[in-house]
This record gives structure tokens, C-alpha cells and sequence, in this order.
């Protein structure tokens, strides 16, 4: 990128996982899975989850996410309505959810994530007006 503004360098992560699959029958596949990002330099940030196949059709997802980013966030400070640019934490926490239907090689995915919410100092009180869970839509089709 030209602009100083922007960063020329992509963050890099490292993710160790595994799966381990409960039961696999004829008509249905259920597996346990965990997931880590091992430098915790922001805290942990890790994700548990299970996965339940029926019928190799429709799959069924709950877990737990909890992960920490550095973020750079407009505050208002509502006293004396003045404007900053603070950078601090922001941790996502909490229950997700997921539902996917497969039809031959098309997947149709659903899924909810908590929202992020900044780690705040002892004295600070704060309002979040725009920050509601995630929901996200996939479409993926193999040929």
C-alpha cells in the first residue's frame, strides 16, 4: 500500500485444532472440536464446539468462542460530548450456534457469534449502541 496510514504487512495467526469424533453410524456423525490461537499476547483465544450430522444432510452446531483483539474504536464521552480514537482489547465471548444443509455438493450455512465488547478500566462506564452478535450467511458449491 502506498498510504503510511495502511499497514503493508497482513497479520499472521497460527491455529493448532483437533476433532474427535464421538460416534459415526449410517445415519448420523457427532464429533467434538477445539481450537486455539496459541500466542495469548491479548489473552486466550480459543474455540469448543460440537457437531451433530443427521442423516448426512443437516448439521446442527453449538459451542463456546473467546477471542481477543486489539481494536481502535471512536469513544464519545457522553459528560462533555468530546470524541477519541482509543485503541484497547475488545474480547468476543460466548454461546455460538450454527445450522447447515447439504444438498449433494451445494452447502447452505447459518451461524450466530456473540458480539465484542472492550475491556474496560475500573472507572469507566460504557454504552455499546452498534455492536450486536454476528450473523453470518454461506454459500459454498463444489464442482
Amino acid at each position: 500500500f502506498d498510504s503510511p496510514d495502511i499497514p503493508n504487512k497482513l497479520p499472521r495467526e497460527l491455529t493448532v485444532g483437533a476433532v474427535y469424533t464421538v460416534k459415526d453410524s449410517e445415519n448420523s456423525v457427532l464429533s467434538l472440536n477445539v481450537e486455539a490461537n496459541p500466542l495469548f499476547d491479548d489473552g486466550p483465544r480459543y474455540n469448543l464446539g460440537a457437531e451433530l450430522l443427521y442423516a448426512r444432510f443437516i448439521a446442527l452446531r453449538i459451542g463456546y468462542l473467546r477471542s481477543t483483539r486489539d481494536y481502535t474504536e471512536s469513544l464519545l464521552n457522553l459528560s462533555d460530548e468530546t470524541s477519541i480514537s482509543d485503541s484497547r482489547i475488545w474480547t468476543r465471548k460466548g454461546i455460538t450456534f450454527g445450522l447447515g444443509v447439504r444438498f449433494g455438493n451445494v452447502e447452505i450455512d447459518f451461524a450466530r457469534a456473540p458480539r465484542r465488547e472492550p475491556d474496560l478500566n475500573s472507572d469507566e462506564k460504557l454504552r455499546l449502541d452498534d455492536h450486536d452478535s454476528i450473523l453470518s450467511f454461506s454459500f459454498n458449491a463444489k464442482f
